[in-house]
């Protein structure tokens, strides 16, 4: 009972606190100007995103790049596995490139 009557009057107080008057302060011209040019930018930000995404839907190799470069290892190289490709390795076994 009293753990309610805590939590009761807890309540009631944090009421009245948040409820207090909040004061707020006029927006200036030069405020408005600028909070303007933002949002005009990031329009313009999602504009261009929006525009790359549709033509991403429109044709699927967009943006998709097909060389894959240069491979980083000598044309001598070569690279086994043991075990073997395919096997899956077991507790305790290490993979050796070669």
């Amino acid at each position: 009972m009293k753990t309610m009557k805590l939590i009761t009057i807890l309540l009631i107080g944090l009421t009245i606190i948040s409820c207090s008057e909040e004061k707020f302060t006029p927006i200036s011209s030069e405020d408005a100007k600028v909070s303007a040019k933002i949002d005009a930018m990031n329009d313009d930000v999602s504009s261009v995103v929006e525009e790359q995404e549709s033509k991403t839907y429109a044709d699927a190799t967009t943006g998709k790049i097909s060389d894959l470069g240069k491979s980083q290892l000598s044309n001598c190289g070569t690279i086994s596995r043991v075990p073997d490709f395919g096997t899956a390795p077991t507790d305790r076994s290490t993979t050796t490139p070669f």
